[in-house]
């Protein structure tokens, strides 16, 4: 007789005094560190940093499962008033705190439900134990992991939603239960999500700036004043709100505030959000894929004609016959997202018991746009950024490579940090505007140095004649 769900269930629940002794060795790859020869550092990409986190991430939730003890088998969990859904099994450790929630799927077809119910039983828990971060429940599947749609879940469920999510491929021989093993699930290159440098193209990150009058308990008078530690401390707190709140919308991003110069005639404070949208990312990779176009090349690129049956062309059929550009539409309000945070972050940040109110401006453009315009970006000064979403992670994953190459190789012969001005603790690092610009660029442009270098040779040749 085949083997069922309910025989892989019961056979672990009998073994759960010693239930991970079923789960097999895996090794998963190497982090790529690029340290291994002095120049490997220059062919650094956004896949590869992503490569790093999501095989750390697997590792770590690997060391956690195989530390759990099972104490409960068809666990129910009630509702009032509502259905009763019940987990296969549930685990945790002594070590670690909160649960882990097992389900078991025998194929294909029923892997699709997976989610959904590991999702159901982790809400209802949640409610049992109010304030339960992310880190308190880890989700483990157990499935044959042969739907592409369950491979993506997982992976974005680790990656986006930064919750730990474990899967273990169920194997045994001949029908014979007592034969089960546990294979970890290691995603292949093809499984993992393509996070192409086009992403991070200039032109698909868009600006919102939001501008404001003086407040007296802000800044200080006269008027135009150079900033003070008290000033540059306030407005940092602003940031670090705004921050928090792209951090609840996953959004990916950054934040900083500045402040003009003494001398510019502008209204004196500023926050400044940045958002990768993510319908101009999908059009200008469409546009490079279909068109064969050099990534380098597309400055100023229109990408108006992409139009959504272009990314979805699913949608395309009889019953859906819309004339309307919703990907256009799409694009452009995506703005509004970063727009109400800066509202939101003012509106909070400046509310007093006078009722005091202050004028304030705003623009949006895109931060291609935006480093080109001097007495926007350049005669300022700008405070601590603070990236958010993937580029947080992104910035992690470059710093811990750069500091490792750097400890092996030193200063001068860092492709980027030649001069020596890097700081030697990453805080130091973390905040500075001019190291996160610096990383974009290398997002984009893994070598974008060598490409300036070779642009002003070329220029100074052509001058020469």
């Amino acid at each position: 007789m085949p083997i069922s769900e309910k025989d892989i269930q019961l056979h672990i629940w009998g073994l759960r005094d010693n239930w991970v002794n079923l789960i097999q060795p895996v090794k998963f790859p190497e982090p790529n560190h690029f340290i291994d020869e002095e120049y490997d550092i220059w062919s650094l990409n956004p896949q590869d940093a992503f490569f790093n986190i999501i095989y750390s991430r697997l590792s770590d939730v690997d060391k956690y499962t195989r530390k759990t003890e099972l104490i409960g088998c068809e666990v129910s969990l009630k509702k009032d008033s509502d259905s009763t859904i019940r987990a296969d099994l549930l685990c945790c450790s002594i070590g670690r705190g909160g649960f882990g929630i097992i389900e078991i799927k025998k194929s294909s077809q029923t892997e699709r439900q997976a989610y959904t119910e590991l999702l159901g039983y982790g809400n209802h828990i949640q409610r049992l134990f109010p304030g339960m971060s992310t880190e308190d429940l880890v989700y483990i599947l157990i499935s044959p992991m042969e739907e592409r749609i369950v491979r993506e879940a997982t992976l974005l469920s680790l990656l986006n939603d930064e919750k730990p999510v474990y899967c273990l491929v169920p194997k045994w021989v001949n029908d014979d239960i007592t034969t089960l093993k546990l294979h970890p699930w290691i995603p292949s290159n093809e499984d993992l999500v393509k996070i192409s440098n086009g992403m991070f193209h200039p032109s698909n990150i868009d600006i919102f700036k939001l501008t404001w009058d003086y407040v007296d308990d802000w800044n200080y008078l006269p008027p135009r004043q150079n900033p003070e530690p008290h000033m540059v401390d306030t407005l940092n707190k602003l940031s670090i709100y705004a921050a928090q709140v792209m951090e609840s919308k996953h959004i990916t991003g950054f934040v900083y505030a500045s402040q003009p110069w003494a001398e510019m005639p502008l209204l004196p404070n500023s926050l400044i959000i940045a958002g990768i949208n993510p319908f101009k990312v999908s059009k200008l990779l469409h546009l490079i894929r279909t068109k064969r176009l050099d990534i380098y090349k597309t400055k100023d690129l229109d990408t108006s004609g992409i139009r959504l049956n272009n990314i979805l062309p699913e949608i395309d059929n009889t019953h859906n016959k819309s004339s309307e550009d919703y990907l256009e539409a799409f694009s452009t309000a995506w703005t509004d997202t970063i727009a109400g945070i800066s509202f939101e972050t003012f509106n909070t940040m400046t509310i007093n018991s006078e009722n005091e109110t202050f004028e304030t401006d705003h623009g949006s453009m895109t931060w291609e746009q935006y480093q080109r315009i001097l007495m926007e970006d350049v005669f300022v000064h700008n405070y601590d950024v603070r990236p958010t979403g993937l580029l947080r992670k992104l910035f992690q994953a470059y710093q811990d490579i750069d500091y490792k190459y750097l400890t092996k190789y030193g200063y001068e012969n860092h492709p980027f940090h030649g001069h020596g001005d890097i700081p030697s603790y990453g805080i130091d690092n973390w905040y500075d505007i001019r190291y996160f610009r610096e990383f974009i660029n290398r997002l984009f442009d893994p070598v974008y140095n060598y490409r300036l270098d070779i642009n002003d040779a070329e220029t100074d040749r052509k001058s020469e004649t």
